[in-house]
């Protein structure tokens, strides 16, 4: 079985059809996924979001931009959190 050319190419040909139809897979399902929690924290936060965003700015490419406004929220809310007491 291990000898058999054509179907050692018909195994490999499976096993790469089926690594890339999981990695568009779950690609699309991460980026929906993104987009959803994106949606819900403008519209949780909306003053760290002042101007309108573009469909690329909601999916994972737009997550290098703005992975310092959340980080910078997550400060000011632990700032604000020991100020009070």
């Amino acid at each position: 079985m291990t000898n058999d050319v054509e179907l050692s190419s018909m195994r490999g040909r499976f096993a790469r059809n089926f690594w890339i139809r999981s990695l568009v897979i779950s690609a699309i399902m991460y980026n929906a996924l993104n987009v959803a929690l994106r949606i819900w924290y403008k519209e949780k936060n909306p003053e760290f979001y002042t101007d309108d965003l573009k469909l690329s700015d909601y999916t994972l490419f737009g997550n290098a931009q703005d992975i310092n406004l959340i980080y910078l929220s997550v400060v000011i809310k632990t700032v604000r959190k020991d100020t009070r007491e």
